[in-house]
């Protein structure tokens, strides 16, 4: 766990605090959920950076659990600049192309709270800071994560 995210120990030391208090929970889980990245997008993070991160991530689970089966939610539709839309896409597609490899599988998250009109997040579904959902567009993605794992088991 040390050496996470570079030379921030202020950041480092958080999420390795934050894992070690879940380090029973991830002990014992047969599935693991993971919905991350997007706030990274909106900031600016390169494509890279967050592949980058999200291994040591899954790395660092694997490290307390070998077995557990776990799921990948994609990104979910933002009203963001031209850029960020282009990150999220290649995001996804990589998740995608490392579920094809065995690594993990997929949530569409993305699917399930989209405008299949627009290709858009279902404005319905968000919160009043447009970058976050609402309680019904969460319940939405619970409920795609859930049947997800049902299908996989």
């Amino acid at each position: 766990v040390d050496g996470w995210f570079g030379k921030n120990k202020k950041y480092r030391n958080g999420v390795k605090a934050r894992l070690q208090k879940f380090h029973e929970q991830i002990k014992n889980s047969d599935s693991i959920i993971f919905q991350c990245g997007g706030n990274n997008v909106v900031k600016g993070q390169s494509l890279e950076k967050l592949q980058d991160n999200f291994k040591k991530l899954v790395g660092t689970v694997r490290y307390f659990n070998q077995s557990a089966r776990i799921f990948v939610g994609l990104l979910i539709p933002q009203t963001e600049s031209s850029v960020h839309v282009k990150t999220r896409m290649a995001y996804n597609a990589w998740l995608k192309e490392e579920a094809a490899k065995g690594s993990w599988k997929i949530v569409d998250s993305f699917g399930a709270v989209q405008d299949p009109t627009t290709g858009l997040r279902d404005r319905k579904l968000s919160a009043a800071d447009g970058l976050h959902l609402n309680s019904d567009g969460y319940a939405k993605m619970a409920k795609t994560a859930l049947d997800t794992i049902k299908y996989q088991a």
